[in-house]
């Protein structure tokens, strides 16, 4: 039920294009070592005007192969679950002897991870959908008032927890009256006593997805049923970042903004290649889930909102440490628009890479930094004849 984010990627690079901008020859094409008429512009060393920010930007984790579980002194993460299937058969009869749920642990977390695991579970009384839930959306969210189930103690390889049957049984009978959408599942919930944010697996893992076990007595004789199609998500809160500055944050949904003046490049040149470097700053930096320091930059399409357009990746370590570059073919195609349009010039969206799946911060130098660690950006273009 859920696009992977890679995939989402993917296809935006692959879809990414000029727009009906025009495509000089020229254009990500570097002249081999005959560079006669090739210019440069860096905002480094043109001192030109930069601008950064950080905005919270509330985004589904649809996509994120680990639920995150728990609570810290910063952080608290809960999870909805629900199964929207039960074998036909079961639909009216027999008696449900257990239901059982198991979460089966990731290899990640933060906080005292050795330490009991406490949480508690409730029925959820209202629609909701992986694909829109965000952070904003769990302070609205209607749930029974007494706990269906709870879970105290360490959490090893997986946990499992016992679910009250009577809440079981009234999934049943929505299914059998083929009311599959009114089944609203399980939002699980840290207790007192947690100081730790635990990673689990999720539907993207099919093998070691969260499972409903159903024993039941049927036909007389003891019977196990599972639960299938599943859907899940989790919801991340955490510190306020201030919008001054430059930062991501994967969970929270936290994302930069850089915008660059480039006027200084002549209109109706060719641009032949864009590179953009960042420089991490360690100090506001939390790697809490130890992923990759890798963005995403999208073309903002809009200043007033976060209307993403064409994407480039992050990705390469720049030759110094802590610093970040990336030059492509979008973002190529990015700064030839801004050369050619100017009021199209809202500037860069920086994501975190996989950002609705762990809970890592990376600050970076903005603005306001000295110039050798501000946000930049270098172009080499050509005049056309």
């Amino acid at each position: 039920m859920k696009l992977r984010l890679s995939s989402i990627l993917l296809l935006a690079v692959i879809a990414a294009g000029c727009h009906n901008e025009p495509s000089p020859t020229g254009i990500g094409l570097l002249p081999g070592t005959d560079l006669v008429g090739l210019e440069t512009f860096d905002t480094q060393a043109a001192q030109s005007p930069v601008r950064s920010s950080t905005t919270f930007a509330p985004t589904p984790a649809a996509s994120s192969p680990y639920l995150s579980l728990g609570k810290t002194a910063e952080y608290e993460s809960s999870i909805l679950l629900r199964w929207l299937s039960f074998p036909a058969d079961i639909a009216e009869g027999g008696a449900i002897v257990s239901a059982t749920v198991t979460l089966y642990r990731a290899p990640y977390g933060f906080g005292d991870v050795s330490a009991p695991l406490h949480f508690e579970a409730r029925d959820v009384q209202q629609s909701w959908s992986s694909h829109t839930f965000t952070s904003d959306s769990l302070q609205n969210l209607r749930t029974g008032a007494a706990p269906v189930g709870a879970f105290s103690g360490a959490a090893g390889d997986s946990v499992t927890f016992t679910i009250d049957s009577t809440l079981v049984r009234s999934w049943l009978k929505l299914m059998s009256s083929q009311r599959y959408t009114e089944i609203y599942g399980l939002l699980l919930k840290a207790a007192g006593g947690t100081n730790a944010v635990l990673a689990f697996e999720s539907f993207e893992r099919l093998n070691k997805a969260p499972s409903l076990v159903l024993k039941m007595v049927y036909g007389g004789k003891d019977t196990v049923f599972n639960a299938a199609t599943l859907e899940d998500t989790f919801i991340a809160k955490g510190p306020q970042l201030p919008s001054t500055g430059l930062a991501v944050h994967g969970g929270l949904s936290y994302r930069g903004k850089v915008r660059f003046d480039v006027s200084a490049v002549p209109r109706g040149c060719i641009v032949n290649q864009a590179t953009l470097t960042l420089t991490i700053d360690p100090a506001a930096t939390r790697k809490q889930f130890r992923t990759a320091d890798s963005l995403v930059v999208y073309e903002l399409k809009d200043s007033a909102a976060f209307a993403l357009g064409d994407v480039s990746m992050v990705t390469q370590k720049a030759d110094t440490a802590n610093r970040l570059s990336a030059k492509s073919f979008a973002l190529t195609q990015i700064v030839q628009r801004w050369v050619n349009h100017p009021e199209m010039n809202h500037g860069l969206a920086l994501l975190k890479l996989n950002e609705a799946s762990d809970l890592d911060l990376i600050g970076l130098f903005g603005a306001e930094a000295t110039p050798e660690r501000r946000p930049r950006l270098t172009i080499l273009y050509t005049k056309k004849p």
